[in-house]
């Protein structure tokens, strides 16, 4: 990018602040990218098993879970956290780990 190294601290300065708008920029568009995959695999995860956060799901003892946050949407099956139904239809805000046995209602 510079054509020959700094000889004095200004020319160092210089190149400095030189690059930091084009490191800017690419951390931004880097963000972005990562935010746009994110989505398509949530919407895949969608899509492939009807799974998305605010989903009602069901374990094996009958127990109704709200989905509150899916982890690594990008494997086959991504970790699912959600709060339990109390008996009065409420949810709880304890988040809890659930594990693969559950039906999306």
């Amino acid at each position: 990018m510079f054509k020959h190294p700094p000889t004095t601290v200004k020319e160092a300065e210089a190149q400095i602040e030189a690059l930091k708008a084009p490191i800017k920029d690419a951390h931004n568009a880097l963000c972005a990218l990562t935010e746009l995959r994110t989505d398509l695999l949530l919407k895949r995860l969608f899509l492939r098993t009807g799974l998305r956060v605010g989903s009602l799901v069901q374990d094996g003892k009958g127990v109704v879970y709200r989905v509150t946050r899916i982890r690594n949407p990008d494997w086959d099956e991504p970790w699912v956290y959600g709060n339990l139904r109390k008996k009065d239809g409420s949810f709880s805000t304890q988040e809890r780990w659930l594990y693969q046995c559950m039906l999306v209602k």
